[in-house]
């Protein structure tokens, strides 16, 4: 019998293996390795993501991650790098808290749902504004302003933003003769 490769066998093959349906059985590593290699983009720029990915499924890892990994390591070992957060991509963004991270981490995805579009069960998004904040908190259990640092930032909630009706200035003015940019109020 063939030894079994969960990255290059089928969903049959997969089924046809003596621990197909076990616990961490050839079906499981099968699904783990479609997902690895569906994220082959993303894996290949953060090799150590994938390497634990790898891990925690029990697979070995392929031969393009093994590559892209051991590249980032070696500009480590060679030098060319002063730390392993150069090399392999700090784990949490700069200036951001410990603690948004994890509250992103176990909240952000919810509180993405709960001001997202209308969804499929027939359940109104929240609104944007404290009201809607405060109805947020009051679900996922945290504070007003936890959901407020979460809550993606949208083109109007931006600091520095101006609005779509900003006063044109003297100088667009002057680079605009037929008074293109300026807005025509419809006659009543």
């Amino acid at each position: 019998m063939k030894a079994f490769d969960p990255f290059t066998a089928t969903l049959d093959e997969a089924l046809e293996q003596p621990d197909a349906h076990a616990q961490n059985g050839s079906v499981l590593r099968w699904g783990s390795a479609q997902q690895i290699t569906a994220k082959k983009d993303y894996y290949t720029r953060r090799p150590i993501d994938g390497v634990a990915a790898c891990v925690r499924y029990g697979l070995i890892t392929p031969d393009w991650l093994a590559t892209a990994f051991l590249r980032q390591y070696d500009k480590v070992l060679t030098c060319k790098t002063a730390t392993w957060g150069e090399a392999f991509e700090p784990a949490h963004p700069d200036g951001q808290h410990l603690s948004t991270s994890k509250l992103n981490r176990n909240f952000g995805w919810q509180i993405e749902r709960l001001f997202a579009d209308d969804d499929f069960h027939g359940r109104k998004s929240l609104p944007r504004t404290l009201d809607g904040r405060k109805a947020a908190a009051r679900i996922l259990g945290i504070t007003e302003k936890q959901v407020r640092v979460l809550l993606p930032k949208t083109r109007t909630n931006i600091k520095g933003h101006k609005s779509y009706k900003a006063a044109i200035s003297a100088g667009a003015r002057a680079n605009d003769p037929f008074s293109l940019t300026i807005q025509k109020v419809p006659e009543k």
